[in-house]
Formats: structure tokens, C-alpha cells, sequence
């Protein structure tokens, strides 16, 4: 119910100018017929509205019965304007990120304010709208398959980056909803083929790669206080990384888990916060401010979803193996390993890294974990024994 109403209404916000002509028409209509009109040309009258009316829903339910027919297309990445020199470029499969090592190090070492502003959000919808026609059907068609296979898909308010993460100290950020991210980071290099109609959503983006809704992801690997790595599977009704292996935690920043102006602390509340959520952080004695330490250790852009910004963490809890489980509303058992040593921990990530079953989210999360063990060996070989953990 609440992907059919999220979903509804999203609609609507973009024929606000046709839905109030429609019902000033139908005033206009409804007054002149009752008042001045014979009965005869009332009943006459109408039986043509609801005539007109039968005529749009049989339009509307063949025009969602085509879309049900169709799929989506992925097309080849031009070269970004986006990409710059001092980024390395990663590629595996057909997924690809650019990561500054010197962005991540600033991560590590300092905080970065958030300065909201509205006007980029404002440009985005601007940009959509007028290109609602290709837009709005990917859209519907996405609405309904969620609603066939009862995936959650909702409109929440997320935290999206306005302009690229920077070795400045702030980070530029709007408020934008989970179904703008849909419609430009997930679908900016793909079309929807249906039956004589191609709806080209690549073709509307290629020229405005900026023009990004680029809600925040943030994922963390967590080592559980007896010493173990675990890792979830996504179930079989998510929307992204489907039946792969997964961090222990991982989403998208909501609005609400901002923690005043720190970036570094809202994005361990996020962290902290999935992490908790997708391991049944509810059947412990332990909140999600208290459930360990989780520490920021790089951030990306997710190429192929149109530059979309994410940040990896890693978590070392106060709470032993025995005592997580997936949440089976979105995650399934995945794998643990008990980690004896820092040495162990380095070849067990290297081993994870050959695997073709992990989630990008993961795939980048261990490269910044080796990169942040090479930078911090010690601390992290104490972390893992459990010392330093106290919150």
C-alpha cells in the first residue's frame, strides 16, 4: 500500500498544470449543467463526460499494459567530463567507480561540515519535468513491477550530494526523494523498450551528467566482538545486488539519520544504523548508538549509477557472532569467518576479491578495508581483539 500511494503521488507532482486544468474544467462543466441547462442536455451531458472519462481509463490501463511488456536496456558509458586526473578508475564486470586516495585520507583524519542548499534539487526537477514523457513511463514501470513482486520501493527523503566530495572542509548537500535517484542515477544509461515505443533515458542525460539527484549510499563490514567477519546476502526482493553478497550494513541515507552539520558522525549513524536494522540490532540489548565503533574509510563514485556518491566503513561491535541474524525482510545468511590476526585478515579479503559473488557496495568496501589496514595495522590488529571497543 505504501509503494501504491509514495507512487501515486510522485506521479501527480508531475502534471500538477494538467490535473488542475482537469478539475477546473470539470467545475466549469458541473456548474453550467446544473444551472443552466434542461434537464434533457444535463442527463445528455453526462453520460459524454463519463463517456470521456471511460475513455481516458481504457487508455490509461492499455497504456500500463504495454509497459508491463517491457524491460529495460543498459547502454555503453561515454567518458565522463566527470572523471578527473587525480581519481583512480576501477572496473569490475560491468560496474565502475572513481576513488581519490587523498579524499579518503582526509576521511580518516578529519570531518567535513554539511552546508544545505536546495538550489541543485530545485535544477534537477526542473530538468525532469521537462523531460517527463520518457521519464515518467520508466518510472510506472518500475512502480508496477515493485508492486507485482511486493519489493519495497518508497519515496523517503534522502541526503544527496550537491556537488562532488572535495579535500575541502564541507560537503555541499540537498534534500531529494529516493524516486529522483531512480530517475537519474539508476536509469541514466538506459532505455525502456516496450512494444513500438523506446523510451531513451540515456539519450536525455548525456548531455547533463551533472544533473544527478545523488542520494548518499554508505555501507560498513563488521567484526563481531568473538572475533568473527560477517557478511549478509541480499534477498531476493531487493531492489539492487540481488541473491550477492553483501556488507553487514548497507542502504541509502536517510534525511533523518543526519546528525547535525558532521558528515563524519551522520554517515556512522547511517552506517551504524543499517547495520543494526539488516543484523536484527532489536533481539540485542544494544541501541544503535552503543552497538560498537564504526569508523569512515572511503568514499567513491559509483560510475555506472551516474557518479551516485558512496562512503564504506568498517564496524567493530560489542556484540558476539551468536547473537546477530539477518533480518529476513532484506538480507539471508551470507558467510563469517573467524579472524585470528591482522596477516589472516589481509589474505581473507584478498580471497573474497576473487569471488564474482559480491555486491559492488562490497567489492569497494574491502578495497578501502586493505587500504585503511596498510595506513592503521595496529590499531586495527587491537580493534580485532576486541580492545578500544568500549563507545
Amino acid at each position: 500500500m505504501k509503494t501504491a500511494i509514495h507512487g501515486l503521488l510522485y506521479i501527480v507532482s508531475f502534471y500538477m498544470i494538467e490535473l488542475f486544468s482537469f478539475i477546473f474544467i470539470t467545475g466549469v462543466y458541473l456548474y453550467v449543467n446544473t444551472f443552466y441547462l434542461s434537464s434533457v442536455y444535463q442527463l445528455s451531458g453526462l453520460i459524454m463526460y463519463l463517456m470521456i472519462l471511460l475513455v481516458i481509463l481504457i487508455k490509461a490501463i492499455s497504456f500500463t499494459s504495454k509497459l508491463k511488456e517491457g524491460y529495460l536496456i543498459g547502454h555503453p558509458m561515454t567518458p565522463s567530463a566527470e572523471w578527473t586526473s587525480e581519481e583512480t578508475h576501477y572496473t569490475h564486470l560491468s560496474e565502475s567507480a572513481a576513488y581519490s586516495f587523498t579524499i579518503n585520507q582526509s576521511l580518516w583524519e578529519s570531518d567535513k561540515e554539511i552546508v544545505m542548499n536546495q538550489e541543485m534539487y530545485s535544477q534537477i526537477k526542473r530538468y525532469m519535468k521537462k523531460h517527463k514523457n520518457t521519464l515518467i513511463p520508466i518510472f510506472i514501470w518500475q512502480w508496477i513491477k515493485a508492486m507485482q513482486n511486493k519489493q519495497p520501493f518508497f519515496n523517503d527523503k534522502k541526503l544527496c550530494m550537491s556537488q562532488p566530495l572535495s579535500n575541502s572542509d564541507l560537503s555541499r548537500c540537498h534534500i531529494g526523494g529516493y524516486y529522483d535517484t531512480f530517475l537519474t542515477n539508476r536509469i541514466f544509461n538506459k532505455s525502456l523498450k516496450c512494444k513500438h515505443t523506446h523510451y531513451h533515458a540515456n539519450e536525455i542525460f548525456h548531455c547533463k551528467p551533472k544533473l544527478m539527484n545523488n542520494q548518499i549510499g554508505v555501507s560498513t563490514i563488521g567484526f563481531t566482538l568473538d572475533g568473527y567477519l560477517l557478511l549478509w546476502q541480499q534477498n531476493s526482493k531487493a531492489l539492487s545486488s540481488s541473491g550477492l553478497l553483501a556488507p553487514t550494513g548497507s542502504g541509502s541515507l536517510d534525511y533523518s539519520m543526519m546528525k547535525k552539520n558532521s558528515l563524519n558522525k551522520t554517515l556512522i549513524n547511517a552506517m551504524n544504523t543499517e547495520l543494526w536494522e539488516e543484523s536484527n540490532g532489536k533481539e540485542t540489548q544494544f541501541t544503535i548508538d552503543d552497538i560498537g565503533r564504526t569508523y569512515v574509510i572511503g568514499h567513491y563514485r559509483w560510475m555506472t549509477r551516474g557518479g551516485q556518491p558512496q562512503f564504506a566503513g568498517v564496524s567493530f561491535l560489542n556484540i558476539d557472532y551468536k547473537e546477530l541474524s539477518p533480518n529476513l525482510y532484506e538480507v539471508t545468511h551470507g558467510e563469517s569467518k573467524k579472524i585470528h590476526s591482522i596477516e589472516e585478515l589481509i589474505a581473507h579479503l584478498h580471497l573474497l576479491l576473487e569471488k564474482d559473488n559480491l555486491s559492488f557496495p562490497l567489492r569497494m568496501n574491502i578495497l578501502f578495508l586493505l587500504d585503511y589496514i596498510q595506513e592503521y595495522p595496529d590499531f586495527v590488529s587491537r580493534m580485532l581483539i576486541g580492545a578500544e571497543r568500549v563507545v
